[in-house]
């Protein structure tokens, strides 16, 4: 969204690829100042706020690139929680939706349906991709396809050549721009989390510890995935 928009500009200085389930008025009217890709995550926000974009300076020139996020109905994770494919899911538009729409002002797709996984679940999602937007991609129309987060590029495990043929594959066959967002791969474990414990004590069997920080405020993952930090003792 906006506050991560600007926080790019600032700190990197180099395209900015904007995407938010919801924009406010004054949220699109800032970001078409500056950055490069506006991704919407519904029809209903993107007719909304057309005229603006389509009317700003930067949009004329080429410089301001819109998308839609799509959702490919390929689920490949193992927690529903955390899957954008799920029925009902609020990230991202089906193929169904985008039957017959006024696609006007847009020239780029965007899913993002991966988490902290490998090569090869991308490579299912491209099937399905083909399958519901690949009519889509091959028009002149649509320049880019962002293939979203949750490739964990950095891992021993990770197919890497498997990546690379895909995107290559990817580019060739649609003859567009791909973009990855491999945030977490690039981030993890480049910082901590200090916390003072505040008290110890014994509660029904089981050993209770009080911080100064919570898991619901601080490391939400903890709670709605199977994740487990590592702690360590500092005196």
């Amino acid at each position: 969204g906006l506050s991560e928009g600007l926080r790019a500009r600032e700190h990197f200085g180099k395209h900015v690829i904007t995407y938010s389930p919801g924009y406010t008025e004054d949220d699109i009217r800032q970001l078409c100042e500056f950055t490069h890709h506006l991704d919407f995550n519904s029809l209903s926000q993107w007719f909304r706020f057309r005229e603006i974009v389509m009317t700003h300076p930067r949009f004329k020139s080429g410089e301001l690139l819109c998308g839609l996020r799509v959702n490919p109905q390929c689920s490949t994770g193992d927690t529903p929680l955390y899957d954008p494919c799920v029925p009902g899911s609020r990230l991202g538009i089906t193929a169904d939706q985008l039957a017959g729409a006024d696609l006007t002002g847009l020239s780029g797709l965007h899913f993002h349906t991966l988490c902290e996984q490998n090569s090869d679940d991308l490579e299912k999602t491209l099937v399905a991709v083909e399958e519901k937007f690949g009519h889509l991609l091959r028009s002149p129309q649509f320049t880019y396809l962002n293939m979203g987060g949750g490739h964990w590029i950095t891992k021993p495990f990770y197919d890497r050549e498997r990546l690379i043929r895909l995107v290559k594959e990817t580019r060739a066959k649609y003859d567009v721009e791909v973009w990855l967002e491999p945030g977490e791969a690039a981030a993890i474990h480049t910082g901590v989390l200090r916390s003072e414990v505040l008290d110890v004590f014994d509660s029904a069997g089981h050993k209770l510890v009080i911080l100064d920080i919570s898991a619901t405020a601080h490391m939400p993952d903890v709670l709605e995935m199977p994740y487990r930090p590592d702690v360590f003792l500092v005196e």
